[in-house]
């Protein structure tokens, strides 16, 4: 269990690190410009939650044409009322 660290701790003895660029002689993977520059990734990349994102899109859109279908179809039709008949009540 590591111990919490107080403010009182003195870490000016220790040395400090710095992060520093390593080159690998790999050209495949290369992220080095013609000027020797390291490029830095953007961002963070796509993971599981981005692709449910892109599929919750995709289906929302599908619904929406799907209404839009629908409503297209029942906007043809003209609207009349109901012929409904009642049957009359009987006295015991």
């Amino acid at each position: 269990m590591a111990r919490k660290r107080r403010d009182d701790d003195e870490d000016d003895d220790l040395p400090k690190r710095k992060n520093a660029p390593v080159d690998d002689d790999d050209d495949e993977n290369d992220n080095d410009d013609e000027m020797g520059a390291v490029k830095k990734k953007s961002g963070a990349g796509n993971d599981a939650y981005t692709g449910l994102l892109a599929i919750a899109l995709l289906a929302m859109v599908a619904a929406c044409v799907l209404f839009f279908l629908d409503y297209s179809e029942l906007s043809k039709q003209p609207l009349t009322a109901p012929n409904v008949t009642v049957p009359a009540l009987s006295g015991r």
